[in-house]
């Protein structure tokens, strides 16, 4: 499990569905920024994806869970991430609690650097209660930050619409990862997209002014041929030329909730983990 510890603290973990639930007829609930009057404008498809992509952009603050298979790769062994926090995407920083590899863990994430939990029998060892990570770790990928989620679903194509006027419409579809790559050619943001299956499904949930309450990305598992960095340079992959993708859901939602995240102190962290259990 120390291992697992390890493992983690130095590794950039990519997932795979957003969800969000707020109160109200179907789970929604709208903050007073948003305003009372809902926007006039056809409820299709592309109309809703693109209002629901912006409003997105302007949210400040969200709930966020991750359920995800990680696989392994560069000496880290494969593990599953089941975990729930609130993001500020402002500041930024966020607190997730849940499970990893068996294990209850709590991550902290403020200002691009993480402190992972210890297990009690470390935190009774060393007086400490936190691993503080490699600055530029990400163990939640990009889904903590929602202009990546609002990217990844403005390279949606053929999205379909169903709801009520004056209701909840729900957009639903898929989002292809070659369209994806052609967002950004930002290297954090290839890598990103690198990791997400060929289909990514979604289904985003919004009012009639296309304010989003439930976001939903779905990433089935599959093999890639010449997934690592630079492919195979234009020969034909092998077996070990393929890499299996993350799969699981990723959900956002409370749009508006605020983190309890304070850092820790200097007393509390370890910045490496003792010798004898690496």
């Amino acid at each position: 499990m120390l291992r697992a510890l390890a493992a983690l603290a130095g590794a950039s973990a990519v997932a795979l569905a957003l969800a969000a639930a707020c109160t109200g007829g179907d789970g929604h609930r709208h903050h007073g920024r948003h305003g009372a009057s809902a926007a006039r404008f056809p409820h299709d498809a592309a109309t809703l994806l693109a209002a629901g992509a912006g409003n997105l952009e302007g949210s400040a603050s969200f709930r966020l869970t991750m359920r995800v298979a990680m696989p392994g790769g560069d000496g880290r062994p494969a593990h599953r991430m089941d975990m729930t926090g609130v993001w500020d995407a402002r500041r930024p920083a966020g607190r997730m609690d849940g499970v990893l590899r068996d294990a209850r863990t709590t991550v902290l994430s403020i200002g691009g650097t993480e402190y992972v939990s210890l297990p009690p029998e470390l935190r009774r060892r060393t007086g400490r209660d936190w691993l503080r990570a490699a600055r530029g770790t990400r163990t939640f990928g990009q889904f903590s930050d929602v202009h990546r989620v609002a990217m990844l679903l403005r390279a949606a194509t053929r999205p379909a619409a169903s709801g009520t006027p004056g209701g909840i419409w729900h957009v639903r579809g898929e989002i292809g990862r070659d369209a994806a790559r052609k967002a950004s050619p930002e290297p954090a943001w290839q890598e990103f997209v690198r990791l997400l299956p060929s289909r990514t499904g979604f289904d985003l949930w919004t009012d009639d002014a296309g304010r989003p309450g439930r976001v939903r990305l779905t990433l089935p598992a599959e093999q890639q041929a010449g997934a690592g960095s630079g492919g195979t340079s234009g020969k034909k992959a092998s077996r070990t030329d393929k890499t299996e993708t993350v799969h699981g859901t990723v959900e956002l939602s409370a749009f508006g909730a605020r983190p309890q995240v304070t850092e820790p102190t200097a007393a509390q962290i370890l910045t490496s983990l003792p010798e004898e259990t690496r």
